[in-house]
């Protein structure tokens, strides 16, 4: 039994001793490690980058350094590699790492299962010792954000394409999965489109996943196999469903968060979306006077986000194969809204 600690030994005796485990800077070929310590490079060694190091992701312990900037772009890529927030330890500027806590960690992940280096010491002065860890609360682990509604026409499509987009302008690399029936994705982009296995892929501001088979010859086990490819690739991935999913889909997915996409029908789209009043965040596209927000909360609760219409601006988009976020400041205010709601 044995760490797996790469480009770093320099307190490999001590962390043998508090851990009563081996460590070693390299791979045994004939055995694979208990688990992985990978520490961000500094004055002591380490790795500048994670990927290339996380093969079990549930049995790997990440040392980010400190929470600035490259600190968190280092956590981000080991979680986006689905690495375990808990799994996740900073130290606070001036201060050391525990070598104990690190040690207990790394106990647990055992016991319940080359890079080019770039010089970055962290910072002058930091040391390794008896100084508290601090986890990641700043690192948001919502990834798959599903766009659902109980009728076509509310937008659905609009509001997972301008999401998409909200979170490509911010910096993260994002895939949206079209299981609409028929798919409409592609209303909203010009890229151009590729086959791959059985998708067309067409790349623009994200990647755009549209099954070539129709929706309902897609067994949820295939859902959920592509789903986990996403999350292992992508920041952010938003599934576009139908009005009415094929059965399994929505469960195969699993998404870390929900967003009902309703608009004045009453009866049609909002009173059935009361099943999921209080475990999801509702959108109410399209808001017009002689529909009151007090009504529709009175079905379906809070939160609710509110996009008031704007006929001219979405019809803009369309014309421009983008989405509405480009083309409309009502939409855009909402979309920056509905993400804020998406990574509270």
């Amino acid at each position: 039994m044995y760490i797996y600690a790469p480009k770093f030994d320099v307190f490999s005796d001590k962390l043998s001793s508090l851990s009563g485990i081996e460590f070693s800077p390299s791979k045994n070929n004939s055995e694979a490690p208990s688990a992985t310590l990978i520490v961000r490079i500094n004055k002591k060694g380490g790795v500048d980058k994670a990927a290339p190091y996380i093969t079990a992701p549930q049995k790997t312990l990440v040392i980010a350094g400190i929470d600035d900037e490259r600190g968190m772009a280092f956590a981000e890529e080991a979680l986006t590699l689905g690495v375990p927030e808990a799994n996740i330890m900073f130290a606070t500027a001036g201060q050391g790492i525990n070598l104990q806590a690190i040690a207990e960690r790394l106990q647990e992940l055992v016991n319940p299962s080359n890079q080019e280096i770039e010089e970055n010491n962290w910072e002058d002065g930091f040391t390794w010792d008896e100084s508290p860890i601090i986890n990641a609360p700043q690192v948001n682990r919502i990834k798959t954000v599903a766009i659902v509604g109980y009728r076509g026409g509310t937008g659905k499509t609009t509001v997972a394409m301008s999401l998409a987009v909200h979170f490509a302008d911010i910096g993260e690399k994002v895939a949206v999965l079209d299981l609409g029936s028929p798919p409409a994705a592609f209303r909203y982009t010009s890229g151009e489109t590729e086959e791959q296995d059985s998708f067309k892929i067409t790349n623009s501001f994200c990647d755009i996943y549209i099954p070539i088979k129709p929706v309902w010859y897609i067994t949820a086990e295939s859902v959920a196999k592509v789903i986990e490819e996403l999350r292992l690739k992508y920041r952010r991935v938003i599934i576009d469903y139908p009005a009415e999913p094929v059965p399994g889909h929505i469960q195969a997915v699993n998404a870390d968060r929900t967003v009902v996409v309703v608009d004045p029908d009453i009866v049609q789209a909002v009173e059935p979306a009361a099943v999921l009043k209080g475990r999801a965040i509702f959108l109410y596209n399209k808001a017009i006077p002689e529909t009151d927000t007090d009504l529709v909360t009175a079905f379906i609760g809070e939160p609710l986000v509110v996009i008031k219409n704007d006929h001219d601006g979405c019809q803009a988009a369309l014309a421009a194969r983008e989405p509405a976020y480009r083309k409309s400041e009502v939409v855009a205010r909402g979309i920056g809204e509905l993400a804020a709601e998406i990574t509270r």
